[in-house]
């Protein structure tokens, strides 16, 4: 099994050419502390086939995001999606992400959706809802890394216009 990670950039402009169509109605909010035992929830769900994570590590991680270790989150770019009340998706961006071989600019760090949820246009529409953020901010890009074997998630970076970035390379 192939463990390697990939990093991956888009225009903004390139993501917002794409209309994703939600087949499931919710809210999407801002990313706020106080969904923190949602989001641990969620990202336990949506990591049980091919990671482990206890309660424990699960809250270690939420801890170290909101403490910057993977950079400075940037709430209003870090869209969260609730259907009756109950968060399903999560896309979580930084500022910067604070590694020396990803591109300079806004980086998402996670994109989860619940497992019952996928196949509903939750992570498209994530997708889009970032872009239009980061576009009202001026940027021009976004970035992230994906692992070289999660091919439905390759198949949706691909499809909202995401292309390999290799360290060296300015942004496109």
């Amino acid at each position: 099994m192939d463990s390697q990670q990939l990093t991956l950039i888009a225009q903004i402009e390139d993501i917002l050419k794409h209309q994703p169509q939600l087949a499931c109605v919710g809210e999407t909010l801002p990313l706020n502390p106080v969904h923190g035992e949602a989001w641990i929830d969620l990202y336990r769900a949506s990591y049980t086939t091919s990671y482990a994570f206890s309660h424990e590590e699960a809250v270690e991680e939420w801890r170290v995001t909101l403490a910057s270790e993977y950079g400075v989150v940037w709430p209003e770019a870090s869209p969260q999606f609730f259907v009756a009340g109950r968060l399903v998706g999560s896309l979580m961006t930084v500022r910067q992400a604070p590694w020396n071989n990803v591109p300079s600019g806004p980086f998402i760090i996670e994109l989860v959706v619940e497992p019952g949820f996928r196949g509903n246009g939750i992570a498209s529409w994530l997708l889009q809802q970032v872009a239009e953020i980061l576009h009202q901010n001026k940027q021009q890009t976004v970035a992230l890394r994906v692992m070289a074997n999660n091919l439905s998630a390759l198949r949706l970076y691909t499809k909202t216009g995401f292309t390999l970035w290799q360290p060296g390379e300015s942004a496109p």
